[in-house]
């Protein structure tokens, strides 16, 4: 029988990002293979809760970096719909021609960030991105980020406070 690496230990699997970068290689070896020839990844020093915390903190990470990437708007892509799911349209059209203080353009902004985690991080679904009150004498707009991240063995809830800032287009996720 197989069993999916998530099953293995109780342990969510890391995102490909980490399980590729392994900044932590005393927290997660996956380097061993049992004697079937599965992937098998132990938890030398981290607990269930620390597993899960560093997980959602790759979807936290991974939101901030899909925010922060500018993709090219171009109306010609709609003649290449594989093109449009791919690593080409990663990210958020670039900000500098809209004015997220206006209602359209904050919108747009939101349905551009919806449909970026939707085609780009699909381990958070039941997305919502809403967008809070604005703060006296900051230009920074505020969010916040809600959904279900799946991961194994159960999915969690998350929030997160977001921030963007429409002068120069960053956008912090904490």
């Amino acid at each position: 029988m197989i069993v999916p690496i998530g099953d293995i230990d109780g342990f969510p699997t890391p995102s490909l990002v980490d399980r590729l970068s392994n900044d932590e290689p005393d927290v997660y070896d996956s380097t061993d293979i049992d004697g079937s020839g599965q992937l098998r990844r132990h938890a030398n020093k981290a607990r269930s809760r620390e597993a899960v915390r560093r997980y959602e903190d790759s979807v936290r990470r991974d939101l901030e970096w899909l925010f922060n990437t500018r993709r090219l708007k171009d109306d010609r892509l709609e003649r290449y719909p594989q093109l449009l799911s791919s690593v080409f349209c990663y990210g958020i059209p670039d900000l500098n021609s809209e004015d997220p203080s206006r209602t359209h353009d904050k919108d747009e902004l939101l349905h551009n960030m919806e449909d970026a985690v939707a085609w780009f991080d699909r381990r958070l679904r039941n997305l919502t991105i809403e967008f809070g009150s604005p703060v006296l004498g900051s230009h920074l707009l505020h969010f916040q980020i809600s959904g279900v991240v799946m991961m194994d063995p159960v999915p969690a809830e998350v929030a997160f406070h977001s921030s963007l800032d429409p002068t120069n287009g960053e956008c912090k996720v904490s």
